[in-house]
């Protein structure tokens, strides 16, 4: 069974325990913690894997919202406010659902099958794929995923570096990265890479076998983050 971990962050103690007593009808759950601020569930987003979040707006410090704007990268966001007024915000945040205090079961659940329903579309997108076909030479070709090892943006066309053979083809970097699944990664505006083809790397470069392709700058925090623990 997958187990889903979630953070509650909510400055109200009773808010707290309700949602925590509905979560514990739901075994896939895993409740990591409750924090009364966004600075302790910070700390915890650094340190664990966090699925879903269950955030409090009217908090000190630091609200809600604000706290959600600072962060780079985070889990699927599910609001817990008594202020309907900033629904708007929080859903031009991307948050999953905003519910009102006080919560019912009911609500919460549908809530739980809402992030249910992003996971399932999530995993069938990470199905390991063997191969995807490609327009080359007015037919569509079979690429085996596992035998590219990085692709480069040549305006409207991508050359695609084989382990055996090199592919041009008619496609934007945006267009062919929506087809490619997580063991690619885009490290610059003109190169994708296969993560598992990397060699060796810097925070400045990775390298190919003899290929050495540039970090962008506007990909090196995703980079370092991936690779936080070796640089």
């Amino acid at each position: 069974m997958n187990h889903f971990k979630v953070l509650i962050v909510d400055d109200e103690p009773v808010a707290q325990r309700i949602l925590e007593r509905y979560l514990a009808n739901f075994p896939e759950y895993k409740h990591i913690a409750s924090c009364e601020n966004a600075f302790d569930a910070l700390n915890y987003l650094n340190n664990y894997d966090i699925d879903l979040l269950f955030l409090d707006l009217e908090m000190p410090q630091l609200k809600g919202i604000n706290f959600l704007k600072t962060l780079k990268t985070r889990p699927q966001v599910i609001i817990v406010t008594a202020y309907r007024e900033f629904a708007v915000e929080g859903f031009d945040q991307n948050v999953l659902d905003y519910l009102l205090k006080p919560v019912s079961l009911e609500r919460f659940i549908k809530a739980l099958n809402r992030f249910r329903i992003t996971q399932e579309v999530v995993e069938e997108k990470m199905q390991v794929r063997n191969h995807i076909f490609l327009i080359h030479d007015r037919k569509s070709i079979k690429i085996k995923l596992n035998e590219i090892e990085y692709l480069e943006g040549l305006s409207n066309y991508v050359r695609i570096k084989l382990v055996n053979e090199t592919l041009v083809v008619y496609y934007t970097m945006t267009k062919i990265l929506e087809i490619l699944d997580d063991r690619f990664l885009r490290i610059h505006r003109s190169f994708i890479i296969n993560k598992n083809m990397i060699t060796a790397f810097t925070k400045d470069h990775i390298e190919i076998k003899d290929k050495t392709i540039p970090i962008g700058k506007t990909y090196k925090d995703e980079f370092e983050k991936l690779y936080s623990k070796v640089l």
